[in-house]
């Protein structure tokens, strides 16, 4: 199945939702953009909910969810969207009893993918990470990275549930609703950060996705990166306030497709900055790296970039920008030249 966009295949991507998680349970999907879609249960509550999963940041699609969610508490918002309704159980085992289920379609770019919400037999929302067809192997891998991570690092969620069919792989975790902070220069996501800290100090050039990725470097501030040596941490890989969420006082991250143990400190919080930047706030080549300088000028990011071995601001910028090009696609050529020139 190729999947373009919720708009154009909403038809016959709900046939394979419906095989697999939501069965016979009725949801009426409002498709926002090619990018997003939400699917919403008639239970008034839970749809409400399922409109939070959606966290943009800008404030026009921010008006926007607020809008959608005060309608789904009034039982508005589901007349809105195409109703959808299968005539079998699902597959995943944990779904099967639940009364009702709505769900949040993540970026087609990414395939079928979707964030389901649900109320296990206790009543608590419990949050599905689903992927069908594709390499939906991913999203198991993700799965036991968080059971791995969870055991030995605070800010990890852990997961009930892993299983895994055919075409498709699941996991599930208690739902993580409140909404954590919207800007990373915060004390209480630099303290998650220094808890992500492993032992000892390694060259950067000694791991080998370092190495991948610093042949797009300008010669000297190739040669300022494989100088440094940096404290060992454990990496999220896409550490943006979208992916954070508040919880019983602590702080949380979630979406750990790209997460790793073989990461460098600092790397996280400086392609979240970035991507803060660019994507929120518009920024662009040097006045995107200004900004995030300025950032780093701060006391919280200053000590603890400094903790993590970071002699050089301007090579923590350039490997965090080649990080986030290789992972995010995010257009780097003139924020690297900037910062060439700054050596």
């Amino acid at each position: 199945m190729v999947f373009e966009c919720w708009k154009k295949d909403l038809t016959s991507v709900m046939p394979h939702l419906q095989r697999v998680a939501l069965g016979e349970k009725k949801v009426s999907v409002l498709a926002l953009n090619e990018k997003v879609a939400l699917g919403l249960p008639s239970d008034r509550n839970l749809a409400a909910e399922v409109v939070k999963l959606f966290r943009p940041m800008k404030g026009k699609a921010c008006f926007v969810a607020s809008c959608i969610e005060s309608l789904s508490r009034m039982g508005v918002a589901p007349l809105m969207g195409s109703s959808f309704k299968g005539n079998s159980r699902g597959e995943i085992s944990w779904l099967e009893d639940c009364e009702s289920i709505g769900f949040l379609g993540c970026n087609p770019g990414h395939g079928l993918r979707c964030i389901l919400l649900s109320r296990d037999s206790s009543k608590e929302f419990v949050v599905t990470k689903l992927a069908v067809e594709g390499i939906h192997q991913d999203v198991a891998e993700e799965g036991r990275k968080l059971i791995q991570f969870s055991q030995k690092f605070e800010g990890v969620p852990e997961v009930i549930s892993l299983e895994s069919g055919g075409d498709w792989s699941a996991f599930s975790m208690r739902h993580l609703k409140d909404r954590g902070p919207m800007r990373l220069d915060q004390a209480s996501v630099i303290k998650l950060l220094d808890d992500w800290f492993q032992k000892g100090y390694v060259s950067t050039v000694s791991l080998p996705w370092v190495n991948s990725i610093l042949q797009k470097a300008p010669v000297k501030l190739a040669g300022a990166i494989a100088e440094q040596k940096i404290r060992k941490s454990l990496l999220h890989g896409d550490f943006t306030p979208w992916n954070l969420r508040s919880d019983r006082g602590s702080l949380m991250a979630v979406d750990w497709e790209w997460g790793s143990l073989d990461g460098l400190g600092g790397i996280d919080l400086g392609h979240g900055l970035l991507m803060t930047g660019n994507l929120v706030d518009g920024l662009k080549g040097a006045e995107l790296v200004r900004s995030v300088m300025a950032h780093a000028s701060d006391g919280l990011i200053k000590r603890y970039l400094e903790n993590c071995g970071w002699e050089n601001p301007n090579a923590w910028l350039g490997l965090a920008l080649l990080y986030s090009g290789s992972q995010a696609n995010l257009e780097i050529k003139d924020e690297l030249e900037y910062l060439e020139s700054r050596l």
